[in-house]
């Protein structure tokens, strides 16, 4: 996923009345303002994350974002994406949509999975799944006997002397075909707030700046 933004309309207005050396260095001064924005955005994408998602987001969701092909005074494009890794994930997030899963199901943790390891987000490990599956005495996984409840990971409970791997189940996570996904992720809108923030936005303020010093070191003041 990446930022796409247009700002040519806008920046021939703001320079119109340019002459001389300072229209001569437009496309220069453009190219910095946008390599210079498209790092501010990056860094306002991951702090984004930490107050979007619950308890905060891990750092593999705050370093989702990169800047790639920086602008050129002869090419005045530039890209802030969501890197492909993250990307697999972070498009629910910002878009919304059906997630599938990429083997039989996606597992899915339940209220019961609060005595397991669990991230911040409230989401099983990997190193918690491995375990729980392991450990043959304490949970099992699929189905209980009978057919009642639907399949997932199951915890085995209530431990005594006569039942010393537990009497009681209750289900600590279960296997969904599907993940339904609203959009919660502001990845759009804070590219062009971050753009076209109050006043002139972030690109003109960092136009302006880059232009003045392109000007004094051609001895303007």
């Amino acid at each position: 996923m990446t930022v796409s933004l247009n700002i040519e309309s806008d920046l021939k207005k703001f320079t119109k009345d340019f002459q001389g050396l300072a229209k001569k260095k437009i496309p220069l001064a453009t190219a910095r303002a946008l390599n210079k924005t498209a790092k501010g955005l990056v860094k306002n994408l991951g702090n984004r994350t930490d107050k979007t998602f619950k308890g905060g987001a891990v750092a593999f969701t705050k370093r989702a974002f990169e800047h790639q092909f920086p602008a050129k005074p002869k090419d005045l494009a530039t890209i802030v994406k969501v890197r492909n890794l993250q990307n697999e994930y972070m498009k629910f997030q910002i878009e919304g949509g059906t997630r599938t899963p990429k083997g039989r199901a996606i597992l899915g943790a339940n209220q019961n999975a609060a005595s397991t390891n669990l991230t911040k987000q409230g989401n099983l490990k990997r190193s918690t799944i491995q375990k729980l599956i392991n450990d043959n005495d304490k949970y099992f996984k699929g189905k209980p006997k009978g057919g009642q409840g639907s399949e997932g990971i199951w915890e085995r409970y209530g431990k005594s002397k006569t039942f010393p791997s537990g009497r009681r189940i209750r289900q600590i996570a279960r296997y969904l075909k599907n993940g339904q996904y609203r959009p919660r992720f502001p990845f759009y809108e804070t590219g062009r707030q971050v753009m076209f923030a109050q006043g002139r936005g972030g690109f003109f303020r960092q136009f302006e700046k880059e232009m003045t010093k392109i000007l004094a070191k051609a001895g303007y003041r």
